[in-house]
């Protein structure tokens, strides 16, 4: 990651580029004021993954800077961390009116420093994968009630289904939040070998599955703090911000019986109830967003759906085919 830091005071930019090398951020470059800052900008190629800028400097300040950078096409999405000495409310309400991304206080912690240039980065990645061309929505099934490019590893959102997000949508969620420690429950629910009965399968009929399943988790667990998306292949991962913990088995029985009550899809399928599976991504109780993101984000690069082929993402048109059976 290359940092461009930011400040006029020189002692300060070599204590900054030492702390940040202690952090593991070694691709860092020092500038002693907006001018300096601007020329890099306007060379041909510059490149930089976040900015660290002080907003009290003369001539152009932080503030204006932090928006002169917002307004270059390749920098609308980098992270910027504005630093100060003051506790002013209204420079804080600037810099983030100007597009900064976070804000820390003089004297600076540079472990705090360092978590919030990560978490910046982890949002900057998501929002830019959830901005990707591959993220396409389709929405018109054939006349047959199938549906054109449904695959088993297909990213569903069903936008009726209270508490159910697209996955990249939830992973922005966590990174928005402040990076304190919060009680959260991360499980996923599986059906188990969906993959193989959706390829030799009708797809309306394994769509169907996918929708009756993303329906029960909410009723099942009946908490506004629930949050949940499917990746595909029978997966859904689910965040739960909750002090009292999820116990898998539990979960699991209780929505194989719901399940059970829907027969004639599963048999269509030649799947059974007892192949859904909830599995605990972690047993840890208490985490930041950011660890929570980075849990979930290795569950789903496990499928396939995430490194062997792009895959869109299903919005809402089972909404229209679903809603009188579900």
């Amino acid at each position: 990651m290359r940092i461009l830091i930011v400040d006029d005071d020189s002692t300060f930019l070599d204590l900054l580029e030492m702390s940040l090398a202690e952090n593991g951020f070694k691709e860092v470059v020092q500038a002693s004021s907006a001018d300096v800052v601007l020329e890099f900008l306007d060379n041909e190629d510059p490149y930089f993954d976040c900015f660290v800028l002080d907003i009290q400097m003369p001539g152009t300040d932080g503030i204006k800077l932090c928006s002169e950078i917002r307004s270059r096409p390749a920098f609308r999405l980098a992270p910027i961390i504005m630093l100060t000495s003051s506790d002013s409310k209204h420079a804080m309400r600037q810099a983030f009116n100007a597009g900064a991304t976070d804000f820390l206080h003089k004297p600076l912690n540079s472990l705090e420093l360092a978590a919030r240039i990560n978490t910046a980065s982890l949002l900057v990645e998501s929002l830019k994968r959830e901005a990707a061309p591959v993220l396409t929505v389709y929405e018109n099934p054939t006349i047959d009630g199938e549906l054109n490019g449904f695959h088993p590893g297909t990213r569903i959102t069903f936008s009726k289904i209270r508490s159910m997000r697209d996955y990249f949508e939830l992973e922005n969620i966590f990174l928005r939040m402040d990076q304190s420690l919060y009680a959260v429950s991360l499980f996923t629910v599986e059906l188990k070998g969906f993959e193989a009965v959706a390829e030799s399968a009708n797809h309306h009929d394994a769509l169907h599955l996918v929708h009756m399943t993303a329906s029960i988790i909410p009723r099942v667990l009946m908490s506004q703090r629930l949050l949940f998306s499917y990746v595909g292949y029978g997966k859904f991962t689910c965040a739960l911000m909750a002090r009292t913990p999820v116990v898998p088995q539990l979960l699991q029985s209780r929505l194989r019986e719901k399940l059970d009550f829907h027969t004639k899809p599963r048999a269509k399928l030649n799947w059974e109830s007892d192949a859904l599976i909830v599995t605990s991504l972690s047993n840890r109780r208490i985490m930041a967003p950011s660890e929570a993101v980075r849990l979930l984000r290795q569950e789903t690069k496990k499928l396939k759906s995430c490194t062997d082929r792009p895959v869109p993402a299903f919005e809402d048109e089972a909404n229209r085919l679903f809603s009188s059976k579900s």
